[in-house]
């Protein structure tokens, strides 16, 4: 009549029959509707409650489980009823859901009829993965997915870095909160990358990211990519920026920002030290070598104005330097726009714009009567300004030894 009526029959007969041996070919257990099971990890504690179709089928999800977790407690609270869905696997499908529960620290795999759903926290940044994989494709046994909300273990400390070589590719390593974070992060490390030099992603994602971490990341990113070569560290809400830069000018802004841009309620630290200045070139030199640093790459100014992009810092601390190796040259700074606006309004653009370079120059330690700014407007394009890209291409500044 019932499941406990089931229950209670055996039980009886195994305590009165010499051995305890009985199966009760039969007698059907009673239906029950909605099918309903459960396997739950708590540490070395597994507990499995609800139905299975039969006693055979009941031990032998208790014996999985006493092999997937050799030396946990294994309480088996299944009790045996009838009512499982047409074409379900019990069988298969609580094998699989032992080895995702394998999979989890402290969690839960609940199965109503068909519908699975899993919770808890995931044994490590790996088994969050395989996990969040597994359950992204098809279920076996004739299981669905209702719900999956198992999350990753946060990461103590919460530990990520990008580092600069001197040249060659460069590394982003370390957790992040989500995936979105790691793509801003690797967009943010390509935009101002000033040497189009290769980035290789290790971001992992991991919970216990502190607050405002995609902000910290984001400072972290800028001030690495002025440096000739260098390195940021994050561990917990500490920011530590180290490396060689190409300007006292550019080390002191460097040390400013980390330690003043940084979220509420973190730490910036930065120990940068300035390369020493190469011996000088000659004005052809200088000239291949402007070229060389421009090639491919633009200084950036926000829309329809004068001010510098600051992703372009690290770019014009490129120049800064070769401009110091050749301090006899003359240097013309010449500014150009697309055909979007006015003539007048682009003439007096590109003569701001070119005036804007020569100030950062300045302010890097170049001396101001050694260059001369230069607008040329629209009247110069490179491309056809009735394409996006080709008006991109005209939006330029160049530097061109005059003597």
């Amino acid at each position: 009549a019932t499941v406990e009526a089931y229950n209670g029959v055996k039980a009886a007969l195994e305590a009165a029959v010499p051995g305890g041996k009985v199966v009760l070919a039969d007698i059907a257990p009673a239906s029950v509707s909605p099918y309903i099971w459960a396997c739950s990890r708590d540490g070395d504690v597994v507990t499995l409650t609800g139905y299975a179709p039969g006693t055979a089928e009941r031990d032998a999800a208790g014996a999985q489980a006493a092999s997937a977790f050799p030396g946990a407690r294994i309480v088996n609270r299944l009790g045996v009823a009838g009512g499982l869905p047409a074409g379900f696997d019990w069988g298969v499908a609580s094998g699989f859901v032992i080895e995702q529960i394998k999979q989890v620290s402290r969690g839960k795999a609940s199965v109503s009829n068909n519908d699975l759903s899993l919770e808890g926290m995931a044994v490590d940044a790996a088994a969050f993965d395989g996990v969040s994989a597994v359950m992204a494709g098809a279920l076996p046994g004739g299981l669905k997915l209702a719900a999956n909300t198992v999350t990753n273990p946060p990461i103590v400390p919460y530990v990520w870095s990008l580092t600069r070589p001197g040249n060659g590719t460069s590394m982003l390593e370390g957790y992040v909160p989500d995936k979105k974070t790691a793509a801003a992060n690797l967009e943010s490390a390509a935009a101002s990358n000033p040497d189009s030099g290769q980035i290789s992603d290790k971001q992992k994602t991991g919970a216990g990211a502190p607050p405002n971490f995609g902000a910290a990341t984001s400072v972290a990113i800028f001030n690495v990519n002025r440096l000739i070569s260098g390195k940021a560290d994050i561990i917990g809400t500490e920011l530590n920026v180290s490396g060689e830069a190409l300007s006292q000018f550019a080390a002191d802004s460097i040390t400013t920002q980390v330690k003043n841009d940084v979220p509420p309620g973190w730490t910036g630290n930065a120990s940068i030290k300035v390369r020493p200045l190469a011996p000088q070139v000659t004005p052809l030199e200088c000239q291949a070598a402007l070229d060389a640093i421009l090639k491919g790459k633009v200084i950036n100014f926000e829309t329809s104005s004068a001010a510098i992009k600051p992703d372009s810092f690290g770019l014009l601390d490129r120049l800064v330097y070769s401009v110091a190796r050749c301090p006899d040259a003359r240097v013309q700074i010449a500014g150009h726009t697309d055909s979007d606006g006015t003539d007048t309004d682009n003439q007096v653009l590109s003569d701001n714009r070119s005036i804007s370079v020569i100030d950062y120059l300045v302010a890097s330690g170049a001396t101001a009567a050694r260059f001369e700014p230069r607008g040329f407007g629209e009247t110069q394009p490179l491309a056809d300004n009735a394409t996006a890209q080709g008006k991109a291409t005209n939006r330029r500044i160049e530097f061109r030894v005059i003597q």
